[in-house]
C-alpha cells in the first residue's frame, strides 16, 4: 500500500515542465524535449487539462476519470487529434510520478482515444513526380514542378 500523494496535477505538470525545459527531465530515449513539443504540451495543459483536472491530487485521478475526460472532449466536438494532443502531456507526467513512487499506477495506460480521421496526402517519389510532370502541357510544367518539388502539392 502507498499513501496518496498531496501533489496536484497542476503542481506535477509545472514541476515536469520546469525539468523538461532545463533538461533534467528527458524523454525515454534520453534526448531533451524539443521546444515545440514543450510549447504544444503547455498549450494542451492550459487549454484542456488543467482547467478541469489541475486541482485534483495526482493520486486521485484514475483511468476512468481520464476516460470520462476524453469522452467529454469528444462530446464537445473536438477533433480526434486535438483530444490525443490534450492527453499527450499527461503520459510523461504520470510516467515520472510512477518512477518517483508518487503513485503506483499510471492512469494514462490503456486509455481509449479516438483515431484521427482523414488520410494524409501521399508524396510522390522523384521518379513518379517526373512522370507526372512529363504528362503535363509544356506551359504548365514549370509551375507544377515548383509546387511538387517545393512540397506544396501532393498526389492523391
Amino acid at each position: 500500500m502507498q499513501a496518496p500523494t498531496k501533489i496536484t496535477l497542476r503542481q506535477a505538470a509545472e514541476a515536469w515542465r520546469s525539468g523538461a525545459e532545463d533538461g533534467s527531465i528527458r524523454k525515454r530515449n534520453g534526448q531533451r524535449y524539443k521546444p515545440s513539443v514543450l510549447r504544444a504540451y503547455q498549450q494542451s495543459l492550459r487549454d484542456h487539462v488543467l482547467p478541469e483536472l489541475g486541482a485534483h491530487r495526482l493520486s486521485e485521478i484514475r483511468r476512468l476519470d481520464l476516460q470520462d475526460f476524453v469522452e467529454r472532449l469528444r462530446a464537445g466536438n473536438l477533433d480526434a487529434s486535438t483530444i490525443r494532443n490534450a492527453i499527450a502531456p499527461l503520459r510523461p507526467i504520470y510516467r515520472r510520478a510512477v518512477a518517483r513512487g508518487e503513485i503506483a499506477i499510471n492512469p494514462t495506460s490503456g486509455l481509449e482515444l479516438p483515431a484521427p480521421e482523414g488520410r494524409r496526402d501521399r508524396i510522390a517519389p522523384p521518379e513518379e513526380a517526373a512522370e507526372l510532370l512529363e504528362a503535363l502541357r509544356e506551359a504548365d510544367r514549370a509551375l507544377w514542378a515548383t509546387a511538387i518539388y517545393g512540397g506544396f502539392a501532393a498526389v492523391s
